[in-house]
């Protein structure tokens, strides 16, 4: 799980969001508690246009910690491309 981690972050900071997404996507049905994967993930998920997800995904980590104000950035602007 945590090389799907690292793998998915060197792909989200190569410019490959959508690969990132597919590999963080699977690393946080291995450990669905963790909130930096699905920090990682739902960056790779906006970043690959999926913002409707994205939104999704930031928003859990918001409703699992309310003081996480990265977490709520990423919800407004995932929720504000998404139209």
């Amino acid at each position: 799980m945590y090389d799907w981690y690292q793998r998915g972050i060197g792909l989200l900071k190569d410019g490959s969001p959508a690969a990132a997404a597919a590999l963080l996507e699977r690393a946080a049905e291995a450990e669905p508690d963790s909130r930096s994967i699905r920090e990682a993930l739902a960056r790779a998920q906006f970043n690959s246009r999926q913002y409707e997800l994205a939104a999704r995904t930031f928003r859990w980590i918001v409703d699992a910690n309310p003081a996480e104000d990265y977490a709520y950035f990423g919800l407004g602007l995932a929720l504000w491309a998404d139209g």
